[in-house]
């Protein structure tokens, strides 16, 4: 059975670099980055066919009008769809680790227990570290995450409450 660690949070909340100290410290080598996993899946489909694929975790509720939790729940969704497809294909695996905004617990629910374990982990930071983490990306990498900053608190603040609410035991 293919074990998933799955780490979620919102943008600069520390995914990618708690990902690859985890995979280098338990010789994990499958790590999924799903903003890479999103682009690559950009390559055969465009913003009329997916448009969630084409915005962010803190920005899918423009795309509807709809509130900021609805907007990221959709967009969690879709990526979500793409993944579960992709985990199909990698059940000889031993051990794999997901990481993205894009995660809820909810992708738990939707995996097949028959092949899969799981670990779920959301990693939170204070409104200070997210700050000064964005600050220091907006120096290599263009973003809008100051404009979205309230959005991306309440992403966070979603993402607390749910985790709590969706503690699915597992039975070995």
């Amino acid at each position: 059975m293919t074990k998933i660690i799955f780490i979620s949070g919102v943008p600069c909340s520390g995914k990618s670099t708690f990902a690859k100290q985890l995979a280098i410290s338990n010789q994990i080598d499958k790590v999924i980055d799903l903003d890479i996993f999103k682009s690559t899946i950009k390559l055969f489909k465009t913003s009329l066919d997916d448009p969630y694929l084409y915005t962010t975790s803190h920005e899918a509720c423009y795309l509807e009008n709809l509130d900021i939790i609805n907007g990221f729940k959709n967009y969690c969704h879709c990526v979500q769809n793409y993944l579960l497809k992709l985990l199909d294909t990698l059940t000889n695996e031993k051990v794999i680790i997901v990481e993205g905004a894009q995660l809820t617990p909810e992708i738990l629910k939707r995996l097949d227990k028959r092949k899969f374990s799981f670990e779920y982990i959301t990693l939170i930071a204070s409104k200070n570290t997210l700050i000064n983490r964005i600050n220091k990306k907006l120096k290599i990498r263009k973003g809008n995450w100051l404009d979205n900053f309230e959005n991306i608190i309440t992403i966070q603040e979603y993402l607390i409450k749910v985790s709590k609410k969706y503690i699915i035991k597992q039975n070995d």
